[in-house]
């Protein structure tokens, strides 16, 4: 199955295949290469502390429906809550089938507004809850 052609610039273009046997081929330009799933693990981990660590940070503010990064909401992810005796707060894990397992430590106060909006939400359904 092939993924739609994506334009990186005027002149290259990208394009994934998602292959039978689970790899994943990339084409880019004239160049094509194949990867195994646990290569795009790695990858993807890769990538996500590339962008971390680069300067031009990400923005707090949610992008709109139209922006051309779009968000796809994961229906009710598997989450997982740690508490450590060395650190005041907790460990929030949130499992994404595409990216993996996402932990944010959450200082006490953090976790404590995110309760109070997870149940704000719940009780008055307002448009748009958030701490940034």
């Amino acid at each position: 199955m092939k993924s739609e052609v994506t334009a990186l610039n005027d002149k290259t273009r990208l394009e994934l295949e998602l292959n039978d046997d689970g790899s994943v081929t990339f084409y880019i330009g004239e160049s094509r290469a194949t990867y195994s799933v646990d290569f795009l693990d790695v990858l993807i981990s890769f990538l996500g502390e590339a962008r971390a660590a680069h300067a031009q940070e990400i923005s707090r503010e949610l992008p709109s429906a139209f922006s051309p990064v779009v968000m796809f909401p994961i229906e009710s992810p598997d989450y997982c809550l740690h508490r450590n005796a060395f650190v005041d707060g907790l460990l929030l894990s949130l499992r994404h089938p595409g990216f993996g397992w996402l932990a944010f430590h959450m200082q006490r106060r953090q976790a404590n507004l995110l309760r109070d909006d997870l149940a704000r939400s719940l009780l008055h359904h307002p448009k748009e809850i958030g701490h940034a």
